[in-house]
């Protein structure tokens, strides 16, 4: 297997943030978007893709939108 320097650094981060954290999901989300107001950078929030999805019932198709955020339910 081939071990990527960049992959395991990133492993290394992900596991020192889950760690100051005591690995709480809650706790690092917190601590991340935290880390996002102090750089003072503008944080862009975009609205969900509508995505069409195509499916058949007997002779008649049927074609649905339906919200990206919504399709994972």
């Amino acid at each position: 297997m081939f071990n990527d320097p960049i992959i395991e650094e990133l492993h290394k981060i992900r596991e020192q943030i889950a760690a100051e954290s005591n690995y709480d999901l809650h706790e690092i989300v917190e601590s991340l978007r935290r880390s996002q107001r102090e750089t003072g950078r503008e944080v862009v929030t975009l609205p969900p893709k509508l995505v069409t999805a195509a499916t058949e019932t007997g002779d008649q198709a049927k074609v649905e939108t339906l919200s990206a955020t919504n399709s994972a339910s």
